[in-house]
């Protein structure tokens, strides 16, 4: 499972989940300028254990208002702590390849499957008033251990589509699974539907999004749903989830 927040959700989801002790804490801890924040995933190292939490924070206020605050990223590895079951922060670590202050950053994507977590970011340098940008694929290990995979070449820094592909049935399909696939229950597309009229994008036909619906392969309870997918951007956005 993987939970994306933006301010102000990030006070919100912390009264659900942690409690109002817990809330206080983390609440008076976190910097007013939090943009996102990223839990999910699962790392194991010798006998410890736990989930990632991605932070992205805003360093300075915008130089413009058609520009991107400059942005800090730190990578947590968060244990449980067996006596109060609540979270802690084992190790908080940046990432060489994303420098502090060098790009501005939007959503952070964490992608799971067995055995690895990858982590998707895109930025654009927050001097300029190009939206063009780079992005990048890091590799997340044990306490501490991030590494580059590769850059990507999305079409805009906020784009999750590369100028090589195509947001067709194929790419919505696999977009949704990524939303909501579980590594122990595989799921297979049940519908994928166009939504909207038809356009064109660089002489290529699209539509205004795809609703795929995605269920398990094998007679379980529960599992599965409703992703949109937006035939533009490329970015999926769960509608519901099966349980």
């Amino acid at each position: 499972m993987v939970l994306m927040l933006t301010c102000p959700a990030i006070f919100l989801a912390l009264s659900a989940v942690a409690g109002v002790s817990a809330l206080a804490q983390d609440y008076r801890a976190l910097d007013p300028t939090v943009a996102s924040v990223v839990t999910g995933g699962y790392w194991e190292h010798g006998k410890q254990h736990g989930t990632y939490r991605i932070v992205v924070r805003a360093r300075v206020a915008r130089a413009a208002p058609w520009k991107g605050p400059a942005s800090m990223l730190r990578v947590q590895w968060l244990v449980s702590d067996p006596r109060t079951h609540e979270d802690r922060v084992l190790v908080s670590s940046p990432v060489d390849s994303i420098p502090d202050g060098a790009w501005s950053l939007s959503q952070p994507h964490l992608d799971c499957r067995p055995g690895a977590c990858t982590l998707t970011l895109y930025g654009t340098d927050p001097n300029t008033d190009k939206m063009d940008g780079e992005s990048w694929v890091i590799a997340l290990g044990g306490p501490g251990k991030v590494k580059l995979v590769k850059k990507l070449s999305p079409i805009r820094a906020d784009w999750c589509v590369a100028p090589t592909e195509r947001v067709d049935s194929t790419f919505a399909v696999a977009q949704a699974q990524r939303l909501l696939e579980d590594t122990l229950l595989p799921l297979k597309a049940d519908s994928v539907r166009t939504v909207g009229m038809q356009s064109l994008l660089d002489g290529l036909p699209v539509f205004e999004g795809w609703l795929v619906v995605l269920s398990p392969t094998r007679l379980v309870l529960g599992g599965g749903g409703r992703v949109w997918v937006d035939g533009e951007t490329g970015c999926a956005i769960v509608l519901r989830r099966y349980e």
